[in-house]
């Protein structure tokens, strides 16, 4: 699989602009914004239903209004999607309401 440094491009596309500053509207707000697709893999100890992990992660964001959350989708054939298959997933589960228990996790020796 074929892939490419994507900063390379960003500096490619922001080479003639000049340095911008933030609208004076702007000036001492602080926008969060939390990708937790990286984030998903490190939880520990997770509550047995869907609803109440959903809840631990938006606990983990805190109190701060101004956050936006993001994860990512895997669009069928893509390259991020072909990288999900090399590295592994598991199956894929329907949630059928908030209350949709977790699977036991997998042992493997």
């Amino acid at each position: 699989m074929a892939k490419t440094n994507k900063a390379k491009l960003v500096h490619c596309l922001t080479s003639d602009v000049l340095e911008a500053s933030l609208p004076t509207s702007a000036a001492g707000k602080t926008v969060f914004i939390e990708d937790d697709n990286a984030s998903f893999p490190s939880l520990k100890d997770l509550p047995p239903t869907f609803k109440h992990i959903c809840l631990k992660v938006l606990n983990q964001l805190g109190h701060n209004p101004d956050v936006m959350f993001s994860t990512d989708m895997y669009v069928k054939d893509s390259i991020k999607s072909q990288e999900y298959l090399y590295h592994g997933c598991s199956e894929k589960i329907i949630l059928e309401g908030v209350n949709t228990r977790k699977p036991a996790d997998k042992l493997f020796l």
